[in-house]
């Protein structure tokens, strides 16, 4: 037997495929665009059409990559129309942007942390960091514009760098801001005297991260014990103490002395004056308030050389 064949017409317009969003843009984290992000729309198969979109109520035609910079949440609808056929069905694309960061961070030594901190050092650019300190206290704070207020949730990060040792990963302070620095374990190998750079930034939800901020600290290593120093002439003339005014005193000023460290070193600079050297107080002066405030006052002189007549 032979099946029955019928003949059918169907009538009624094609269905469209629908569109479909590409974004490109800076991340500021895995789900949000940093300041601003690109949308490109397109369809499949359909050169005809015609791509609609709309944002927060308003209707455009699509002609161009679609640009939001809006901080926020913002839903893009987008379908596509050609005659002949039914509208296609509707595309949502959300995407979340970031805007600038409008927060500061103050670095801020917590209480009595000043003692630990011998002044600006600026051949190295570095906080002095006295020998044999076990642990650094410093605080990240968050500052806002007055009359603004801070955003619960915010993200604290910061990382270190040895010397001239490649920039350490990211690590999450806590939600105080407070840091704890052990300088024994941050020297360089083998316990040598080390400048360690320390950035930090902060993420404010809605918000991009916070520019790179640092300071630097110089690391001393200890010393198993103080160097003794020997100062001798070169050449033996004989002429003994002369404390008075005369021939005899001008020559003892004259001669040549040699220095010698024992045990030697030579990472020691010797410093020296001629004549009478008075001083009171420290050499360096460090402010109990910030590091901030450290690195604007810098080395502070507490003596002078007075040569005689």
């Amino acid at each position: 037997q032979k099946s029955l064949v019928a003949d059918a017409e169907i009538t009624g317009n094609e269905h469209m495929n629908p569109p479909w969003c590409n974004a490109t843009g800076v991340l500021s984290t895995t789900t949000a665009y940093a300041l601003q992000v690109n949308v490109a729309v397109y369809i499949d198969r359909q050169p005809g059409a015609t791509i609609y979109y709309k944002i927060g109520g308003v209707t455009r035609e699509y002609t161009a990559p679609i640009e939001v910079v809006e901080g926020g949440s913002t839903l893009i609808e987008t379908w596509a129309e050609q005659e002949g056929f039914d509208t296609s069905t509707t595309t949502k694309c959300r995407y979340d942007v970031d805007e600038a960061a409008r927060l500061s961070v103050k670095p801020v030594w917590q209480e009595g942390e000043a003692r630990h901190i011998g002044g600006f050092v600026h051949d190295a650019q570095a906080f002095l960091v006295h020998r044999g300190v076990e642990r650094l206290h410093l605080s990240l704070v968050p500052e806002l514009p007055d009359g603004m207020i801070v955003e619960e949730g915010f993200r604290i990060q910061y990382r270190l760098q040895q010397a001239d040792a490649p920039m350490g990963q990211w690590r999450s302070a806590a939600t105080n801001g407070s840091v704890w620095l052990r300088p024994g374990e941050l020297l360089s190998p083998p316990t040598a005297t080390t400048r360690l750079r320390m950035q930090w930034r902060v993420k404010e939800p809605g918000y991009v991260w916070t520019d790179l901020q640092d300071l630097q600290l110089l690391l001393l290593a200890t010393r198993a014990a103080a160097p003794a120093m020997e100062a001798k002439p070169v050449q033996l003339w004989d002429i003994g103490d002369n404390w008075v005014q005369g021939p005899k005193r001008n020559a003892a000023l004259r001669q040549v002395h040699s220095v010698t460290l024992h045990p030697g070193s030579a990472s020691v600079r010797l410093f020296f004056a001629v004549g009478t050297w008075t001083h009171s107080g420290f050499l360096l002066e460090a402010s109990d308030d910030d590091a901030a405030s450290l690195q604007s006052s810098g080395l502070v002189e507490k003596f002078e050389t007075v040569m005689q007549s």
